[in-house]
């Protein structure tokens, strides 16, 4: 059912994971019923009481099972799935805990690190774009 509330969008924490000059996109199933192979950023609701930062590991490991760490908050946009109903999704910077060996759930058909020069060659969404463009650019900020 759409949430017609708009003051109470179901919130998302989506995760740009950063490892040695690079950012990690998955690409959707072919089976999804919104945005069928879109590339795009590890994410996903949140659960009842969860925190944004609890949500970002939970999600990570769920659909990449990567272990990582929140550095900054990079932003936030909107989307409208299938049915109509949008959500608002806020966007961190994340980096790697540990190994590095990305393991896709169901969700996600293949993976891929990306530098700032191979955006281009991926099909993602404006908003995704806009957010991967400006983690690279904290990243270089933060020394990452």
């Amino acid at each position: 059912m759409p949430n017609k509330n708009p003051k109470t969008k179901p919130q998302v924490a989506g995760a740009v994971v950063y490892r040695d000059g690079r950012v990690l996109l998955l690409q959707r199933s072919s089976t999804e019923a919104s945005y069928p192979n879109l590339w795009e950023l590890p994410s996903g609701g949140l659960k009842s009481r969860e925190s944004l930062e609890a949500a970002l590991a939970r999600e990570v490991a769920e659909e990449t099972g990567l272990s990582v760490k929140p550095v900054k908050m990079i932003g936030s946009f909107e989307y409208t799935l299938a049915d109509g109903s949008v959500r608002e999704q806020t966007n961190w910077l994340v980096t790697v805990v540990g190994a590095a060996e990305v393991k896709l759930s169901a969700e996600h058909q293949q993976f891929a690190w990306i530098n700032i020069n191979e955006i281009e060659k991926y099909h993602l969404s404006p908003e995704v774009e806009k957010i991967v463009e400006a983690a690279f650019l904290a990243s270089e900020q933060l020394g990452l």
